[in-house]
């Protein structure tokens, strides 16, 4: 009988054990804390081929041509406020708290946990340098994104060093359906920054990188929301959100015509707790819109959400459920334009 119960701590202590090493470890705050900003290795060179050969052209050599084409009126450089380069940037600018929400609730260990925060720490640097992404028209520059003549031009191609940026094949960005311009999905401009700054961090193999990349892309595409209506019979407009429990406010922009409204500014002074602090997370759900109410070529626009916000009450954390109420204005005689005309958060 003494034997059994030695094999059964035994037993148990192993199993504790090995439920410890399952589980995964999320850096501190402090070890994702945001190096100092260094500027972009310009010496740094990166592979570009074209007219059937290939060679290393210095990141400086590539900037220099996107100044000259500036300084004629050239339009390759996409560093604007389109959808596509905006959405990139957010995309970016908040990849390391997808990598860590991924890790964390896909119960991630071993090398592709570790992988992944390596990758979510240096995109949390990187995401503070003005030039991290460049955006340049494909066709306009094919040796930077073609690898060999007869393959297709790539989305993305970087250097190999933490420093290097991101030069964005703008062209792939857009896509053209019928008469409408449909822009590449959030989910998938994260994947692509996966892999890209996963080279960053070392990694050489293309295929793990994607495997890498599709997992976060995975947990991301559950959050999206993306809301599509006509406006007269020609025109579409869409509302495009992200939320997932994070402490920024949820991504909210409305598309039309080529005109981009983002509603962070309108929005974030709303998101109030009762007792008028900042919640410690929030999260968006049920958006849904209203039929437009056209009138002398202006339409109103109502939209409506749920907003879930977690406050910080005597110790404990308390979610606190608000309706969002978002009353836009789209003119066609200014360009479709669009312009707030009320903002709420109003108790469920």
């Amino acid at each position: 009988m003494k034997i059994i119960f030695i094999l059964l701590g035994v037993i148990t202590s192993q199993l504790s054990l090995a439920e410890t090493r399952l589980q995964p470890r999320i850096p501190t705050q402090a070890e994702l804390k945001p190096e100092p900003a260094r500027p972009v290795d310009l010496i740094e060179r990166v592979q570009v081929c074209g007219n059937g050969r290939c060679q290393q052209v210095p990141v400086r050599e590539i900037i220099r041509q996107i100044q000259e084409d500036r300084a004629r009126g050239g339009d390759i450089i996409g560093n604007g406020g389109g959808l596509g380069e905006m959405n990139f940037v957010y995309a970016l600018s908040n990849l390391a708290d997808f990598i860590t929400d991924t890790v964390k609730n896909e119960n991630m260990n071993g090398r592709d946990a570790d992988n992944l925060l390596k990758i979510a720490a240096l995109s949390r640097r990187e995401a503070r340098k003005k030039d991290k992404l460049i955006f340049i028209s494909a066709q306009k520059n094919p040796e930077i994104f073609s690898t060999h003549a007869h393959e297709e031009a790539r989305l993305a191609v970087t250097g190999s060093s933490a420093t290097a940026p991101i030069f964005v094949n703008l062209d792939m960005l857009y896509k053209k359906i019928f008469d409408m311009t449909e822009v590449m999905a959030l989910p998938e401009m994260i994947s692509i920054l996966v892999h890209e700054l996963g080279h960053q961090v070392g990694i050489e193999d293309h295929a793990y990188l994607d495997y890498l990349g599709a997992r976060v892309r995975r947990m991301v595409s559950r959050d999206i929301n993306r809301i599509s209506r006509p406006l007269g019979e020609k025109t579409k407009f869409e509302f495009l959100s992200f939320s997932y429990w994070s402490q920024n406010f949820p991504k909210l922009q409305l598309a039309i015509e080529g005109n981009l409204k983002d509603f962070s500014a309108d929005l974030a002074p709303l998101m109030k707790c009762s007792d008028g602090k900042r919640p410690v997370s929030m999260r968006m759900s049920n958006q849904h819109l209203a039929a437009p109410v056209g009138f002398n070529g202006n339409w109103v626009v109502p939209f409506r959400a749920w907003i879930e916000l977690a406050c910080f009450s005597n110790g404990n954390v308390i979610i606190e459920h608000k309706t969002l109420v978002l009353d836009t204005v789209i003119s066609e005689e200014e360009n479709y334009s669009v312009r707030v005309i009320q903002t709420d958060l109003r108790d469920e």
